[in-house]
């Protein structure tokens, strides 16, 4: 975007959007483990810059390299960090499908399903287009959601999901 150009970032801002943006890059081409060293590196450094829209931006990344890595718990724990902190961002937007998988590796079927059909509604109506590892990220959510339901169902769910606000997707994603 024109943001990361702009000359009035700093050098440290600056830093942690390519940070931000190699991590991106290395989860979409499937190379997880360096998805999580640039990730980490990104923590540092918005931890330091004190911005909490960016923090909730990496551990949102950091949680989905966890999941394609089957790391379930770890993946949990940056969740429950970036939630707290996607009102000083782009909410849900870009994090819905991580949760619903999260949510299915957790058994949580009929929530994962209502959380992407949720992501799907949302996307679809601001005109996002996933990215590879998005894609990647619900194939394999679907792959999980068809080996424990009817596809009727998964419909229904997904359905349901669609016509949640942000606070009921937020409220069904990472159960207390």
């Amino acid at each position: 975007s024109s943001d990361v150009c702009s000359s009035d970032l700093g050098d440290e801002r600056r830093t942690l959007i390519l940070l931000l943006n190699l991590g991106d890059q290395a989860c979409s081409s499937g190379d997880f483990a360096a998805a999580l060293d640039w990730g980490r590196q990104a923590e540092v450094e918005a931890l330091r810059l004190d911005d909490p829209g960016l923090l909730s931006l990496v551990l949102s990344n950091l949680c989905t390299a966890e999941l394609f890595l089957s790391h379930t718990d770890a993946a949990e724990a940056y969740a429950r960090r970036a939630v707290p902190l996607l009102r000083h961002s782009t909410g849900l937007l870009y994090f819905g499908e991580s949760l619903a998988w999260l949510a299915a590796q957790r058994g949580r079927l009929p929530e994962a399903a209502q959380l992407l059909g949720y992501s799907d509604a949302i996307q679809q109506a601001r005109g996002v287009v996933r990215q590879p590892a998005e894609q990647r990220l619900v194939s394999a959510l679907l792959s999980l959601l068809e080996a424990g339901a009817e596809p009727a169902r998964i419909a229904r769910w997904r359905a349901q999901g669609a016509q949640w606000s942000e606070a009921q997707a937020l409220a069904n994603g990472l159960p207390d």
